[in-house]
């Protein structure tokens, strides 16, 4: 490049404020200026006049750059920014009411350590903040494999080295980290995979078998917890990147062969799952437990059963129905009973059923809508992301937070067995910064987009450079 050319490219990339933009806008200009000047070349220009040609077509380097700086400045989305802080601070203000008792004159109490729902909902949305407006997901790329074997590292230290056994199931510790769940290690492993999955772009069957056997690791420790619906979210966020990658051609295999590909993996891992699930003994309990729960009323199926009983008993526009029995072979436990025992389980996994005995099933439609609504705000706005790292890792929290509402709501009807598993924006405490921090991500990748996107002439990454 002569020195005119490159004193024009220096003019025009000194007007973008956002320096993060520089190096990619840079590369696109050059490109066109190398296209320009060939051309004038091939007319029959001698090369000093092509160059000067070349630079007075682009016209002048400050208004280009101008315009440039314009269309690559970052663009926070505020309205999903919002409708997620505001639901985050919701379901915090909700739990916090209704864990408070009454006295015996009736005034209003909480109990030791109920104001701490107020600071975790706080948290959160300094977490969905930071996230949105720090990270950065083309960083996430760049050191992808570095953060998954992190990422694995501490989880299965924590499963294996420090474990907890609270009703069967393994809980992690790690020193001054406290307990997690597999559904914690799920919210962060899915987004990471899709980091890794990036970085095989146009590698073949090579790239095609690293991105499928990198999901392994994490769907194992989900089934050594053992904690299922984890798995399932798992394997169900998996499976949905996969299909979205083999459609757009994403490792060069073609559409066809990767899809048919894609089936075949399925197929094979189908059948391996489901005899280690019936083979481990902690497996094939927690599954007996799950869809026997009905067998053992008060115990096993204390949750499972309640839930239904609360729904039996639900009016539209006023409180449940209080003098049905939890076991009826029991008659032991009322449903109020068992509402007032675990009012702050239910509120935190529980709530459109909680909502709809306490309140009225009208009102049990409400966060449902509200989630529902923010769901396809969230689609939306992951769907209109270019760059490729942005939208891999944008539909992966999305379909991540999506099966988790979807399996939630089900539970909460009284369709499947009682779960952990939390509708999106009403979770506990760790859940709901874990949440607010991939729901961050996700906005941050719209952020960056105008800064990230890749020009669609640009080849493809050779492999060994992504």
């Amino acid at each position: 490049m002569g020195e005119c050319m490159r004193q024009w490219l220096e003019t025009a990339t000194a007007q973008l404020r956002y320096r993060r933009a520089a190096p990619g806008v840079a590369r696109e200009l050059e490109s066109h200026l190398n296209e320009q000047y060939h051309a004038y070349l091939q007319q029959g220009c001698a090369p000093g006049e092509a160059e000067e040609r070349t630079v007075a077509s682009m016209g002048d380097p400050v208004l280009a750059g101008g315009a440039l700086d314009l269309a690559h400045r970052p663009r926070p989305a505020w309205g999903p920014f919002l409708a997620a802080a505001l639901l985050l601070l919701a379901s915090g203000v909700l739990r916090w009411w209704e864990s408070a008792s009454f006295s015996a004159d009736g005034a209003r109490f909480w109990p030791e350590g109920a104001h701490g729902v107020l600071f975790a909902a706080v948290l959160s949305v300094l977490a969905l903040a930071f996230a949105q407006f720090c990270l950065d997901v083309s960083r996430l790329a760049r050191w992808a494999w570095q953060v998954y074997g992190l990422l694995l590292f501490l989880w299965a230290g924590g499963f294996f080295l420090w474990p907890t056994i609270l009703n069967g199931r393994r809980y992690g510790s790690l020193p001054g980290l406290g307990l997690f769940s597999a559904l914690d290690f799920t919210l962060l492993f899915v987004p990471v995979w899709a980091a890794v999955v990036y970085r095989q772009r146009g590698r073949g069957w090579r790239g095609f078998c690293v991105g499928a056997l990198a999901l392994v690791p994490g769907g194992l420790l989900c089934l050594y917890a053992p904690q299922l619906s984890a798995a399932v979210l798992t394997a169900v966020s998996g499976l949905v990147l996969a299909a979205v990658c083999c459609r757009a051609d994403w490792f060069g295999v073609g559409r066809r062969r990767g899809g048919l590909a894609l089936c075949a993996l399925v197929a094979a891992l189908i059948l391996p799952a489901l005899a280690l699930v019936l083979t481990v003994p902690e497996l094939r309990q927690t599954l007996a437990r799950r869809f026997a729960s009905l067998s053992n009323p008060l115990e096993s199926g204390y949750w499972t059963n309640g839930l239904r009983r609360m729904w039996d008993g639900m009016r539209w526009f006023s409180p449940g129905d209080q003098t049905l029995l939890l076991s009826e072979a029991a008659g032991l436990v009322r449903v109020e009973d068992f509402v007032q025992r675990g009012a702050s389980t239910l509120c935190a996994e529980y709530l459109p059923a909680y909502l709809g005995w306490r309140y009225g099933a009208f009102w049990a439609l409400l966060p449902t809508a509200a989630v529902g609504g923010a769901l396809v705000w969230l689609w939306t706005t992951a769907l209109r992301i270019r760059s490729a790292i942005g939208r891999l890792c944008a539909v992966s929290v999305c379909t991540l937070l999506s099966a988790s509402g979807i399996l939630s709501l089900c539970v909460c009807f009284g369709l499947l067995p009682a779960s952990e598993l939390l509708l999106p924006f009403w979770g506990s405490g760790v859940d709901r910064v874990l949440q607010a921090l991939v729901i961050g991500l996700l906005l941050s990748a719209f952020r960056l987009d105008n800064v990230l996107r890749e020009p669609s002439a640009a080849p493809r990454p050779a492999p060994g450079t992504a």
